[in-house]
């Protein structure tokens, strides 16, 4: 009977073992991120940005990304950094969007940064974490993959350091040329915006 129940209990810690669910949470969560993000482009796309609908898809996305940061801080706490490298992609693109949490992304960067064996998708992953905290913290872009929303039709790239050393290490990541990335981003502007290129900015701006 003890023996039973000794058993039973081991099969419930396994169960509820949140390292072993770590890597089915973080792809759920990484979905939803993805799916919010798609729907709200679709509605910038379609200029419906100041509808409600807009504003409702805008505040689930602030809760799902608040509520995703906490569930990965606690699977960091308690299980570190996966070992997986799709796993790893999907906490990154957590982090990635974790705008209100600067100390997550930090620790994030400081673990990618740690790792010696990344591959060259996760090398893109961590140029695009950087550039995000330097954007925030009024430094120059290393990569050139932030930009700035002036208005609802312009777009330009946040401050980076040297454009030929942005296009260098682009390059050497497999990124296209700065103009080509800032062209597909354009493409995603509202169907009556016109197609304008802005031209990287070596200066940095107060915000």
């Amino acid at each position: 009977m003890l023996r039973a129940l000794f058993a039973c209990l081991c099969c419930t810690l396994v169960f509820a073992n949140p390292c072993k669910e770590m890597p089915l949470k973080l792809n759920q969560m990484a979905q939803r991120d993805q799916l919010n993000r798609q729907a709200l482009r679709q509605l910038q796309l379609d200029s419906k940005t100041d509808t409600a609908e807009a504003t409702k898809l805008r505040q689930q996305a602030l809760a799902d990304d608040t509520s995703n940061q906490a569930t990965l801080k606690r699977l960091l706490a308690q299980c570190g950094w996966p070992k997986d490298p799709g796993v790893r992609h999907d906490a990154w693109l957590i982090t990635q969007h974790a705008g209100q949490d600067r100390p997550l992304q930090r620790k994030v960067l400081a673990l990618m940064q740690a790792l010696p064996d990344l591959t060259r998708s996760e090398q893109t992953d961590l140029a695009y974490l950087e550039d995000r905290l330097n954007r925030f913290d009024n430094k120059p872009q290393r990569y050139g993959t932030q930009f700035l929303r002036t208005d609802r039709c312009t777009i330009q790239f946040a401050p980076i350091d040297d454009l030929k050393a942005v296009e260098q290490r682009r390059q050497a990541l497999g990124l296209p040329p700065t103009a080509d990335y800032l062209a597909d981003l354009q493409r995603d502007m509202p169907k009556d915006c016109p197609r304008l290129i802005s031209v990287p900015t070596t200066q940095i701006s107060g915000h």
